[in-house]
């Protein structure tokens, strides 16, 4: 290339660059000004106080066992250290990665700790029984879970002392290894144990002062459990294992208040307990409740104890000639609170229901000290003025009922549950006569509380229903 022709390709790169300079000029300028707006934007969230934000964070990891305190870290580098500084934040551990456990006990500081832990291999049960070695005097809450797929041989080891625990819950018998000597917890008052033997566990708990129990063993197990804990108040038991063994005497245990049964294989174990302080069952009754009415009304005789709440699992039991058993024959003169939930058989069988729940020559003579009536889960459509004409027998015979709840389930999504609300039968001034009954009931006292599934929100329910004002 000729020296003319370079040099005049030079000029064109030097007019080029000169072009780029001052576009560089106009951009740096447009960027301090830009800058400069920029910080003047306050963003409200990031002007608060430390403090402020921190006491945000432990609302939203309080609120829900879902909300877990990882997320806030991932947000900007301010909320960072802000959620790493809150000790609070760190007392409950719930995520399914054990790997995360060293540096989450550092966080929580010297807070007491509720621990849910699940552990799938042996190294992981080795750095789990070792950090709960280490933080043993801090653990307020332990609960061990092992996967239904599991290697073998991944207990963790108990070894203490826990002068700080108050909840132990394992639901698998390999999941933690029995103490060799008695636990040292002074404060354990609530054990929580899955469905196997717990002979292990004997000798390894201070089982005199547990006063909540979950099991969810045989009913021949649960007796020997129940044998170990005098001062036991509350009892939730769940098995569908029948227990054909011969069964000990009764076992008599002063402070129980509560018991909750979780299927009906449960029941048989009413008639081996003495229980004087009972004021709350929770029972499902089988298909015949004749024999159930017998177990309980034994209980209440023997034991001498005064019901004060039923709630009552009704599976198939809707028709007048088996839950009058219960109601009817076993003495319930004191009940204050009656829950009848999930019942099914159609919409004659619920309309059965509400008749026999009507005081007068069926329910007769009606509970005197209800104060609460309530229907759960029901399947089928249920009449509005059946609802009114019971509602308004009771207020007429008792001047105690206070409270009436109807609501709708969807536990199995059939057809029939989904479609489940109250309607009214018939056309014109009928609606609007039974929601002024309704209104007269609840200015006579009475809470009424109707709800539906989504269809309160979608329409589908009668207009004027959604509009009561006595209804929620």
């Amino acid at each position: 290339m000729l020296g003319t022709a370079l040099r005049a390709r030079l000029s064109q790169i030097e007019a080029h660059i000169d072009a780029l300079d001052s576009q560089l000029c106009v951009l740096r300028a447009e960027r301090i000004t830009v800058a400069a707006e920029l910080a003047g934007i306050v963003y409200p969230v990031l002007s608060l106080p430390n403090e402020i934000t921190s006491e945000i964070f432990a609302h939203y990891v309080d609120d829900s066992n879902t909300h877990s305190p990882m997320r806030l870290t991932w947000t900007c580098k301010l909320w960072r250290e802000v959620a790493i500084s809150t000790c609070r934040l760190w007392t409950c551990f719930r995520s399914h990665s054990v790997s995360l456990l060293p540096s989450w006990l550092l966080r929580a500081g010297h807070l007491t700790l509720d621990l849910h832990i699940p552990h799938r291999s042996r190294p992981e049960a080795q750095v789990v029984t070792a950090l709960l070695h280490r933080y043993s005097t801090r653990v307020r809450t332990l609960d061990v879970s092992v996967p239904l797929i599991r290697p073998a041989h991944t207990s963790v080891t108990l070894d203490g002392p826990f002068p700080s625990l108050e909840s132990l819950c394992v639901d698998d018998e390999k999941g933690l290894t029995p103490p060799s000597s008695p636990l040292d917890a002074p404060r354990l008052r609530e054990v929580t144990f899955g469905e196997f033997p717990l002979t292990r566990w004997r000798d390894s708990l201070p089982w005199t002062q547990i006063t909540k129990l979950q099991l969810g063993t045989d009913v021949l197990n649960c007796l020997e459990v129940l044998s170990w804990t005098p001062h036991l108040e509350n009892l939730s038991f769940d098995t569908t294992w029948e227990s054909w063994a011969w069964l000990p005497s009764t076992v008599t245990l002063p402070r129980l208040r509560t018991i909750d049964f979780k299927s009906h294989d449960c029941t048989s174990l009413l008639g081996y307990i003495i229980a004087p302080a009972l004021e709350d069952l929770t029972m499902v009754l089988d298909s015949d409740a004749t024999e159930d009415s017998h177990i309980l009304s034994e209980l209440i005789e023997r034991s001498g104890c005064t019901l004060r709440t039923l709630n009552l699992h009704l599976w198939l039991v809707v028709a007048k000639g088996r839950l009058d058993s219960v109601l009817e024959h076993v003495p319930l003169q004191s009940l204050r609170e009656l829950t009848l939930r999930e019942p099914y058989g159609g919409e004659n069988a619920l309309e059965e229901l509400l008749h026999f729940l009507t005081p007068g020559d069926l329910l007769n003579p009606p509970l005197p000290s209800l104060e609460s009536l309530a229907i759960e889960g029901c399947q089928f459509h249920i009449r509005l003025d059946l609802v009114v004409d019971m509602l308004d027998s009771w207020m007429n015979e008792s001047d105690k009922l206070r409270k009436f709840r109807l609501d709708f389930g969807t536990l199995w999504g059939t057809d029939a549950r989904e479609d489940a609300e109250i309607f009214y039968q018939g056309e014109g001034s009928g609606i609007d006569a039974a929601l002024d009954r309704l209104r007269d009931l609840h200015a006579r006292g009475l809470e009424v509380d109707i709800q539906s599934t989504v269809k309160w929100s979608t329409g589908s329910v009668i207009e004027a229903l959604r509009g009561g004002d006595c209804l929620i």
